[in-house]
């Protein structure tokens, strides 16, 4: 018996689109709680660097842990946020450069070895990290000993990998007429992790410490892995037969053929490009949002890590809210009004990136906290784009290749990513001691970009085609010379 499979149980665990999302759920809800926690304790370590540098005496105390007593003054430092920026860029780039070129064999690896123990590959290294946080918690080391922990997650693919085969698994084991329904589910599983993984780490980290916080989420990386191994029931007549004697640059060069092939067939739909230009597009986006996110507030208003995950709290409690109860009665009305699928998709669509682009405008508008948690309400009611997006690519493709349809895009989007961390961060660090909102209007100018594409490109019509390329990519058997269709 492998390592990864799961061993003989009295009763059988049949696969089901359940099972990812609790396992999604999970893994989100520990990743999304560090990242909060470890932006304030980089503030904290980057204010105590900078006071040492000067030879000044410095306000940040280190005893068993760091203090929070000087945080808000530190935070609203434009030097601190600078070098922070700084810092975090060089840790995202260390994290998405290898990340970027481990998708090119992501989706291969995802088909060929199954499921379950790609999501074993992603746990493992997001325990690498959650401990190398509890390490820098309580030891006074360089913050540039963290760059190789950093490239050792990219190349194991990291979270990306984890929601990669979880989207994988869900496709292949959910009905297309029941697809969307899981992929609105799994925005559902993001938001719960979302709204409550960073207050709840915000509150620890305040109250018990780096040290402890650090210590429960590693823990928590542990039991994740516990249960896929021998629990988790892979979709194991999904995979693909491979000869195990291929090369490393046999692989690679197959990979770069299946993505080459999928891009193209991709392209050749005119739906299925817009769709995938606005994909792009909301990435490109989202790198500044994260970063404004978790800083922004900092300097404006003095926000620690606790009060940012009130702010994502009450973000998160909306979409939960917007997905988990409005999309679906949405769904559920326009089916019993004989409305066609394929219409109100791309009606949420065009919505959720007219929401996006407002949203951005609000939060760099506001003057007040009351201001800047009233700006999620909009942010919050553009959440029904993602999972209709996702849904309409889908079809493109037979399930026992959806991991390689969505490794090609997100690799796609993933490099549009990197140029986007890069730009937006040298904005933010440009005008952050001038006009630090205005990363906000520069990301809702490449939002109304996405509304206008939505609707001039994507229609009924288009849709439909690539629907019917997937029924018949189904029907045809499909080989390693031709990886995705013929």
């Amino acid at each position: 018996m492998s390592q990864l499979e799961t061993p003989s149980l009295p009763f059988r665990i049949r696969p089901h689109p359940n099972y990812a999302l609790a396992v999604l759920l999970v893994a989100g809800f520990t990743a999304i709680t560090s990242q909060i926690p470890f932006q304030s304790l980089l503030v904290l370590i980057v204010c105590r660097d900078l006071d040492r540098e000067r030879g000044g005496t410095t306000t940040v105390s280190w005893t068993q842990d760091l203090s929070w007593e000087d945080y808000k003054s530190c935070a609203q430092r434009s030097d601190v946020q600078a070098t922070v920026a700084s810092w975090s860029l060089w840790f995202n780039l260390a994290e998405d450069i290898p990340a970027t070129i481990f998708l090119i064999v992501g989706g291969y690896i995802v088909d060929l070895v199954g499921r379950k123990k790609a999501m074993c590959l992603s746990i493992i290294s997001m325990m690498l990290q959650s401990l190398s946080y509890l390490s820098l918690s309580v030891v006074d080391v360089p913050l540039i000993l963290l760059l190789p922990v950093y490239i050792i997650s990219g190349a194991t693919g990291g979270l990306g990998i984890m929601f990669l085969a979880g989207s994988a698994y869900i496709a292949d084991t959910s009905d297309p007429q029941d697809r969307t329904k899981y992929f609105v589910l799994l925005e559902s599983v993001l938001s719960v992790a979302m709204c409550f993984g960073p207050m709840g780490g915000g509150y620890i980290a305040k109250e018990f410490g780096f040290a402890t916080f650090y210590s429960m989420t590693a823990s928590a990386t542990l039991l994740i892995l516990g249960y896929l191994v021998f629990f988790f029931p892979d979709s194991s007549s999904q995979r693909l037969p491979e000869s195990a004697s291929k090369s490393v640059k046999t692989i690679f060069l197959d990979c770069l053929t299946s993505i080459s092939v999928t891009l193209q067939m991709v392209f050749s739909f005119r739906a299925a490009t817009a769709l995938v230009a606005i994909s792009t597009l909301q990435a490109f986006a989202a790198t500044g949002s994260g970063l404004l996110i978790l800083q922004y507030p900092m300097k404006q208003f003095g926000f620690d890590a606790f009060k940012t995950g009130q702010l994502i709290f009450v973000s998160s409690l909306q979409r939960i809210f917007i997905l988990t109860l409005v999309l679906p009665t949405i769904l559920s009305f326009s089916k019993t009004r004989g409305w066609q699928k394929v219409n109100v998709e791309i009606f949420l669509l065009r919505f959720s990136f007219f929401m996006m682009t407002v949203a951005q405008i609000c939060y760099g508008l506001a003057r007040t906290e009351e201001q800047f948690f009233s700006s999620t309400i909009p942010n919050a009611a553009s959440s029904v784009g993602s999972p209709t997006m996702r849904a309409m690519l889908s079809t493109l493709v037979s399930p026992s290749f959806q991991g390689r349809l969505f490794s090609s895009i997100s690799l796609f989007e993933r490099v549009i990513a990197l140029a986007g961390t890069m730009t937006t961060n040298l904005i933010y660090r440009s005008t952050v001691e001038s006009f630090p909102q205005a990363l906000f209007f520069v990301i809702a100018g490449l939002l109304a970009v996405g509304f206008v594409i939505s609707l001039l490109f994507i229609s009924k019509q288009g849709v439909e085609a690539m629907q019917a390329a997937g029924e018949t990519c189904e029907e045809e058997t499909v080989t390693e010379e031709t990886p995705l269709l013929a």
